[in-house]
């Protein structure tokens, strides 16, 4: 069976194909990403009407990367009707291969942008203006929360004043290490955790898995905390802050709060297996 999202009117997102035998379900991600699927159908649309204002590039990012670029597409569906368990607080309504879904396709996508932006800005900033365009989102205008770029900064900072530039591991994949790091701080960090924390339940594909109140948090959050990053403070600039050069800058990202080094720095999406009918603990 093929996992359908409408985004408009005429045009739907493939999501990937689901699999049942017995009482387990195994989702594999389609062979065309999501995000690639967007971008195609986001470069057909007319040219973008809106300005660059640091509000429609973090909500243009935000529903590239998150909103409609990953399987959270499936669990915010709003032709779905809402699981009546997503309100109580108590309730994990998001699996940990979804989980683990979300932010292998969330960095990916992010990791594509951001090297589009350090290589070619104007096809970076009239897709994000397309993505805000075109793509439904529940805010039209966010606020800048600077507190994330502040931290990560500052780790940075920190750090390199300590670690000789010679002792530094070489980071070969510097986009996605970077969007590793940004998508936790400004996404996984952040409310999506009340939805995926909670005692076991059963995870229903017919079902959306959040109220309208609680979608909009974690897409509002995520797009405070994701603007300046994608409007403000490129990383690749020359002599930012007396940081060793791009991309061995990266190399001063701390271990643990800040860098998820567990997460996969090549793959863009992952199978989802979960069992129906049953708690998942």
């Amino acid at each position: 069976m093929e996992l359908q999202v409408p985004v408009s009117e005429n045009f739907s997102l493939l999501a990937g194909t689901v699999e049942q035998e017995a009482d387990l379900i195994t989702i594999h991600p389609p062979e065309e990403s999501i995000f690639d699927q967007l971008c195609v159908w986001l470069d057909q649309r007319p040219s973008p009407t809106v300005g660059f204002n640091h509000w429609v590039l973090s909500i243009g990012a935000t529903a590239l990367c998150l909103r409609w670029g990953t399987y959270l597409a499936v669990l915010m569906d709003r032709a779905r009707p809402i699981d009546p368990r997503a309100k109580h607080s108590t309730t994990s309504m998001i699996s940990q291969d979804e989980m683990k879904r979300i932010n292998t396709e969330a960095s990916s996508n992010l990791a594509h942008l951001l090297h589009q932006w350090h290589h070619d800005e104007s096809a970076y900033f009239d897709r994000l203006r397309r993505a805000y365009e075109w793509l439904p989102m529940p805010q039209q205008r966010v606020k800048r929360n600077f507190q994330s770029v502040e931290w990560l900064f500052s780790y940075l900072i920190n750090f390199s004043k300590v670690a000789p530039t010679d002792s530094l591991t070489p980071v070969t994949r510097p986009y996605r290490t970077l969007a590793n790091t940004i998508i936790k701080l400004t996404y996984r960090n952040g409310a999506i955790e009340n939805i995926h924390a909670g005692s076991g339940t059963t995870f229903s594909l017919t079902h959306r898995r959040f109220t309208d109140r609680q979608a909009r948090k974690v897409i509002r959050q995520s797009a405070e905390s994701l603007s300046p990053f994608v409007s403000d403070f490129p990383l690749w600039v020359e002599n930012l802050m007396q940081l060793p050069s791009w991309p061995d800058r990266l190399a001063c990202l701390p271990p643990s709060r800040l860098y998820p080094h567990y997460w996969t720095l090549t793959e863009s999406s992952s199978r989802v297996q979960f069992k129906c009918g049953t708690d998942h603990l």
